[in-house]
């Protein structure tokens, strides 16, 4: 009896930010990931890799990829922006913003799906030569107290948008953790989510790269919405591999 080929794994990199962390070896410089963001991918049928900044050719690890998640984490260097940093900017790590800003162009040079998650938004809004307000006022309600996977708010979806087509039309719940919002808009993005003024998501009108402000990860296992977003995102990587592997064979 024949065996039925297993389809490829779908690779999907998650980029991650770096800690230092006493070892037995003294303070060694470790990995820092939430492992929400893994698991999201797993549960939507795809194969996390996790992407720790390092020297490794940014290029040469996107060509091994069919989809590039970019996660949550600390602020952004305003330089990249051309700004200097107010009191409130914490967390920079320049070589993650420098790798993660590399990835980012070759995974839209080879045209494999991006999702970005809260900073990763952030990153792709200044790649494109946007900026972003340094501190969003707490008064404005976008750092919850509550649980992570509960809402704390509603974004307003862009009818006819990917982000519509993959969640629905009508608004949506979700968690809030941020201190800083797009400002000015990048080049070829447009803002598909608001809420209370702020852009909430934002996506490239080929569909190929998605950012979210909040933490869809955090809410995917109780929240089938919040799953949709990581199941359309594998989906597209999985159907964006075949079309990259069929072209080649011609």
């Amino acid at each position: 009896m024949a065996l039925t080929p297993c389809a490829p794994p779908v690779r999907i990199g998650v980029s991650c930010g770096t800690q230092v962390q006493e070892t037995s070896f003294g303070p060694a410089p470790t990995v820092s990931l939430n492992m929400r963001y893994p698991h999201a991918v797993a549960r939507a049928g795809g194969l996390p890799l996790v992407l720790p900044p390092t020297q490794a050719d940014p290029a040469a690890v996107v060509r091994t990829l069919d989809g590039l998640v970019l996660t949550g984490g600390g602020d952004l260097d305003p330089a990249c922006y051309g700004q200097e940093p107010q009191a409130e900017v914490y967390g920079v790590n320049r070589e993650r913003d420098r790798f993660e800003l590399a990835l980012l162009a070759a995974a839209e040079a080879r045209r494999i799906p991006v999702l970005g998650i809260c900073r990763g938004l952030q990153l792709i809004n200044i790649s494109r030569g946007g900026d972003l307000l340094q501190h969003v006022e707490e008064s404005l309600g976008h750092w919850q107290t509550g649980p992570s996977h509960e809402g704390a708010h509603r974004v307003v979806v862009t009818p006819g948008s990917r982000l519509a087509a993959m969640v629905g039309p009508e608004d949506l719940l979700v968690n809030s953790y941020h201190h800083q919002a797009i400002n000015r808009l990048g080049e070829g993005l447009r803002v598909v989510a608001h809420a209370g003024g702020l852009p909430e998501a934002c996506e490239t009108d080929d569909g190929l790269v998605l950012g979210v402000q909040w933490h869809p990860e955090q809410m995917a296992d109780d929240h089938e919405r919040q799953l949709a977003i990581f199941r359309a995102f594998v989906d597209l990587a999985r159907d964006r591999s075949l079309a990259i592997t069929t072209h080649a064979l011609r």
